[in-house]
């Protein structure tokens, strides 16, 4: 979040906010309040899911259904959010 916040006062200079780590021990729903927050702020969100990750199939999932970001159509669709 701490991340996030500093990036604010940069916001007309910047597109959205992505999720792109290594998702072992890290799923989809441990940066549902971030991905909240951005796109309340008016950024796009955009994130994958990697198959061969441990639950891979569960954070697709989360990332469809129960988070943000939820209501793409796959999982690694961008938010078309107006600026």
């Amino acid at each position: 979040m701490e991340t996030l916040a500093d990036s604010l006062p940069y916001a007309d200079k910047i597109v959205g906010v992505g999720l792109n780590s290594d998702e072992w021990g890290n799923p989809p729903l441990k940066f549902a309040a971030v991905f909240a927050r951005a796109r309340a702020e008016g950024y796009r969100l955009t994130m994958h899911c990697d198959v061969d990750q441990e639950d891979a199939v569960g954070h697709i999932w989360q990332a469809l259904t129960r988070s943000a970001w939820s209501g793409s159509t796959t999982a690694s669709t961008a938010w078309r959010t107006p600026r």
